[in-house]
């Protein structure tokens, strides 16, 4: 599928880029850019396509989404609706929009985990109606009052913990990635291996407890069982292969290193709330 580079670099020396967006229908098709994107739905309902999942999008949703994260809305063509116009004001800014040695800062410790956790793009469920005030008004602010302004929907941001990681659900948390070499060493190799058969022998052994204490470690460490770590390892590349391929779906089930067709369909479905078979007709959608 067709993905293309949306290049929104202003020749101006400015810190960030507003745009905001007034049409029947959104346009762009799966796409990506080099800057941090937060995107702020003011009218329209559809499906937005991130990474390799699939939610749906509403008036009032507030998305974050990280550099080179393919993504892209879709309006739902559905009559019933109300909305007939597509309304949205994008924020854009660079990583380093406050120098190099900003995040390096102990102040901007929350910053850090928000554009981490923006890999996988995020939504911010009940933003503030003064965050959501500012971040339509912003592109009528100049000078330093636009900057401060931006470092406030920041922090606002980086302090919400209403939210949810949109795409690769698997993604190592911040903090331990950073802190635990132990657990970051078996998710490495878990990560490498999911397809497995014997995948959770090879973590036990690897950590040199027993089953029992592992899998209390694990869950501890990743607020998840082995299982559902593994499965949400297996589900996010067979999303990946239904898209990007023309493999058969019992293919991609036994690729992924499900023995069991049912319980693949069952596991996709509990975390995509779709079969894989619709999931890939909704993806064949996206660029038309």
């Amino acid at each position: 599928m067709e993905i293309s580079e949306e290049k929104l670099t202003s020749k101006e020396n400015i810190t960030f880029i507003t745009r905001h967006y007034k049409q029947d229908n959104f346009t762009s098709p799966r796409h990506f850019h080099l800057e941090y994107e937060i995107a702020y739905i003011e009218e329209s309902n559809g499906k937005l396509y991130v990474g390799n999942n699939i939610v749906d999008f509403e008036p009032g949703n507030l998305f974050i989404f990280a550099p080179r994260l393919v993504h892209c809305f879709k309006n739902n063509k559905n009559p019933n609706f109300n909305s007939k116009t597509a309304k949205a004001t994008v924020i854009l800014f660079k990583k380093e929009f406050l120098g190099n040695s900003f995040l390096e800062r102990k102040e901007a410790v929350l910053l850090n985990k928000l554009l981490a956790n923006s890999e996988a793009g995020i939504q911010i469920f009940k933003p503030s109606g003064e965050v959501i005030s500012l971040i339509k008004k912003l592109s009528f602010n100049n000078g330093l009052k636009s900057v401060l302004d931006l470092l406030f929907i920041l922090d606002y941001l980086s302090k919400c913990t209403d939210y949810k990681m949109l795409s690769a659900k698997w993604v190592k948390k911040y903090y331990y990635k950073l802190n635990d070499g132990l657990i970051n060493k078996i998710s490495d190799y878990v990560e490498a291996n999911f397809s497995k058969e014997k995948i959770f022998q090879d973590a036990v052994k690897m950590s040199g407890m027993s089953t029992a204490a592992f899998s209390r470690y694990f869950r501890h460490k990743t607020e998840k069982t082995f299982t559902q770590y593994v499965n949400e390892l297996r589900i996010t590349q067979a999303q990946k292969l239904l898209i990007n391929t023309d493999l058969r779906i019992n293919d991609i089930c036994s690729q992924c290193g499900f023995n069991n067709p049912t319980y693949f369909n069952r596991s996709f479905r509990n975390l995509n709330n779709l079969t894989p078979r619709h999931f890939r007709n909704l993806y064949s959608m996206a660029n038309k």
